[in-house]
């Protein structure tokens, strides 16, 4: 039987990449309101509001926050990363972006970014962030 993140990357394998839609924040912020159970983002509104990764930036700007870590840091608690497991969001840098990727730790080895190129599994070693994703649903 499939778990729940394994669902939810297959349909995200599904969705052609578009900045604001189904980009790694966008991949990421989902994945939290689905364990959350309603949109914790909701007041921020940051879906659809930007179109590259320059307007990514200046969206979570506009709301005071001045780094994608700052961003989750105001949603999620930080942990180490011997800490971290399935299903917590990550943020490490990836070949294509000009800037932090958000993602989902997959396992210790690898994590799911969703990129220009799809959905893409990087080391996790790789990564630098790592946000406990607290399980609402079973």
């Amino acid at each position: 039987m499939k778990d729940r993140l394994t669902i939810f990357l297959e349909a995200a394998i599904q969705r052609p990449f578009s900045w604001g839609h189904t980009d790694c924040f966008i991949l990421a912020t989902d994945w939290v309101n689905e364990n959350a159970g309603k949109d914790i983002f909701a007041k921020y509104n940051f879906r659809k509001h930007y179109k590259t990764p320059l307007g990514a930036v200046r969206c979570y700007r506009k709301f005071n926050f001045k780094t994608i870590q700052d961003v989750w840091k105001n949603f999620l608690n930080p942990v180490p990363a011997e800490f971290a497991s399935r299903g917590d969001i990550c943020v490490s840098k990836i070949e294509g972006f000009t800037m932090p990727a958000s993602g989902i730790v997959v396992d210790k080895f690898f994590s799911a970014f969703q990129s220009e190129k799809g959905l893409s599994f990087q080391p996790t070693e790789n990564v630098s962030d790592f946000y406990k994703v607290p399980k609402c649903h079973p």
